[in-house]
């Protein structure tokens, strides 16, 4: 949606938001999250795929049906369909990594009896930091014609790395897919399946103390005219903190 100095920029302004209608004495995480600030529609306005015309147009055709915004979103030819599923993921994400954060700067809540909600204080000035250490990359893959007669090649344990990452807001961990006989490709070992197209796609992952190690399986879909031969490794990854 944007390269990743933008896309930390933007994680992080949302995730700074969030923060800000809590410990500025929402009653609960849920009605600082129903704001419009965290919706998918402004969300993907942030991202820079959507004018907030569109999105007007698009909420009052929402009044007079049943379909979801990013549904019609993607109907009138407003977003791509890959869009609104990243826009959709960075949402709950950013939800719970907010609620990861509250629980970890403020540790158990108190308040006086009959108060309707305890007031948050947290000030820290800290800066983030994620380094990713690798300890094992495929550096080519084979296809075979029994992998072109099947439509995919599957290359188990074909990446473990490290990562240590100090913003409790979480890190991206990004992929750059370099030209090769696939579609698409779906990762197995970041807790869901994540499908990389053929552009460059990234995904947020959780605050973890310590070390966080990550074993990644790939398919590549192949292409109709894929192949046989040996290709080098398609995939560049980085790390940002958030």
């Amino acid at each position: 949606m944007c390269d990743m100095k933008c896309l930390t920029h933007q994680v992080k302004n949302l995730l700074d938001r969030l923060w800000g209608k809590i410990t500025a004495g929402e009653s609960c995480l849920k009605t600082a999250v129903e704001s419009r600030d965290f919706r998918l529609g402004d969300i993907l306005i942030a991202f820079g795929q959507l004018t907030r015309d569109q999105l007007n147009e698009t909420l009052e055709q929402q009044k007079y049906s049943s379909k979801k915004v990013g549904e019609l979103l993607v109907e009138r030819g407003y977003v791509k369909q890959k869009y609104v599923e990243q826009g959709l993921r960075l949402q709950q994400i950013v939800i719970s990594a907010a609620l990861g954060t509250t629980v970890a700067l403020c540790g158990p809540v108190t308040s006086e009896a009959g108060s309707s909600f305890a007031t948050l204080t947290a000030t820290a000035t800290v800066k983030s930091t994620a380094r990713m250490t690798v300890k094992h990359q495929a550096r080519q893959f084979v296809v075979t014609g029994e992998n072109i007669a099947q439509g995919f090649l599957e290359v188990s344990a074909a990446t473990r790395i490290e990562v240590r990452n100090s913003s409790l807001f979480g890190y991206i961990i990004s992929f750059e897919a370099q030209e090769g006989p696939f579609q698409h490709v779906v990762v197995s070992g970041l807790g869901c399946e994540f499908h990389l197209g053929s552009v460059d796609s990234w995904l947020l992952r959780p605050h973890v103390r310590g070390t966080e190690v990550l074993e990644l399986t790939y398919r590549f879909i192949l292409k109709e005219d894929a192949r046989p031969g040996t290709y080098p490794w398609p995939l560049l990854m980085s790390v940002a903190a958030v």
